[in-house]
């Protein structure tokens, strides 16, 4: 492969990180807190600061070359959705920043799906079955009544229980996706208080996505895939005429 068409292989897989991102952001666009992601062009890294660069974001190596990566990397996009009532008094909507925290089998992970139910042993769990954390520890449901206030604050048939734990973080990208719509932290990330929780019972958090605009840019990115695609074709078509009259020996 010449020199030219090499150099044009990096924007054609940045092209194909992109639709994939898109693509994704598209297909969740009913899952309930979901967090769009986005396709930010860098600089190519040395060897040296691959580890600290690949622990905040993902990146492609250049096919051929262990030390240079794809200048291209995909970001969290953590603006809020919007709101929607469903009445259901275990569904919490967080206004703001700030995200749940739950207790996994992996450790502890962070949310902005707020839709809960109560399991077997009457624990605040989320609907994969994993424990709500509250001030002191997991949240207990014993009784029918359920009431959560703006401050979080989880009151059962008229007694306060505990208060649903809301965490945020000072740099986003101590957060990293970890599947199940939840995140994990990056080594050396440090949860903070959010200065203003407000919580919305009876509501969950809708995706940030925007179908609109993500079709547009979709059509976009194909457009400069099928661009990039004719240049390789047209580049790969001189070469090889170059190189067949230039190999013919003059008599």
């Amino acid at each position: 492969m010449s020199g030219d068409i090499a150099g044009l292989v990096p924007g054609a897989m940045i092209y194909e990180i992109k639709l994939a991102t898109l693509a994704n952001n598209l297909s969740n666009m009913q899952t309930i807190g979901f967090k769009a992601d986005g396709v930010a062009q860098l600089t190519a890294l040395p060897e040296s600061e691959v580890d600290a660069y690949a622990r905040r974001v993902t990146a492609a190596r250049l096919p051929g070359n262990s030390t240079t990566l794809l200048p291209v990397g995909t970001y969290t996009d953590f603006t809020p959705g919007p709101a929607r009532n469903t009445g259901n008094p275990l569904d919490v909507y967080i206004d703001g920043k700030g995200f749940f925290a739950v207790e996994t089998p992996d450790g502890t992970r962070y949310t902005r799906n707020g839709s809960f139910t109560v399991d077997g042993e009457e624990n605040l769990v989320t609907q994969e079955g994993f424990k709500v954390i509250g001030e002191g520890g997991p949240i207990q449901i014993n009784g029918k009544d359920v009431t959560v206030d703006a401050d979080g604050n989880v009151t059962v048939d008229g007694d306060q229980v505990d208060k649903l734990k809301v965490v945020d973080f000072s740099d986003p990208r101590s957060l990293v996706k970890d599947g199940r719509n939840l995140f994990r932290t990056v080594a050396g990330a440090a949860e903070t208080t959010p200065e203003t929780v407000r919580l919305q019972q009876g509501a969950l958090e809708g995706a940030n996505v925007d179908a609109v605009r993500i079709m547009t840019e979709m059509i976009e990115v194909l457009r400069g895939y099928e661009s990039y695609q004719k240049t390789v074709q047209t580049l790969d078509s001189v070469e090889s005429k170059a190189v067949n009259e230039l190999g013919r020996v003059r008599t």
